[in-house]
């Protein structure tokens, strides 16, 4: 890839890793209201409808998306870093390259 490949793909993937890691960020602050929204159904003591809360299905399925999310997070940030990586060896050698022209 060249420079230009490359600064498109980065601001591609920039962009998609943006938008994962708010994903990512709001579903992880939003447990609490998962938690609460689920010991509201139930009328027993607090420390019952929370353990109660914490082994519904809804609240499994809640945890396995935050999961989902937080892999794409993951993912696309590790497909940022080896592009800026990428860009930044393009970079040198084309240093190198204008370095080498000068000396011959």
């Amino acid at each position: 890839m060249d420079f230009w490949q490359i600064s498109h793909e980065l601001y591609k993937v920039g962009k998609n890793y943006a938008s994962a890691k708010a994903n990512s960020e709001m579903l992880s602050e939003s447990k609490h209201s998962v938690l609460a929204s689920e010991a509201s159904k139930h009328s027993w003591s607090e420390a019952e409808k929370n353990r109660i809360a914490r082994c519904s299905d809804w609240y499994r399925d809640y945890l396995k998306w935050v999961q989902q999310a937080r892999q794409k997070e993951l993912e696309l940030k590790f497909e940022l870093d080896a592009l800026n990586m990428d860009f930044e060896y393009q970079r040198s050698m084309n240093s190198l390259r204008k370095k080498e022209m000068n000396i011959l």
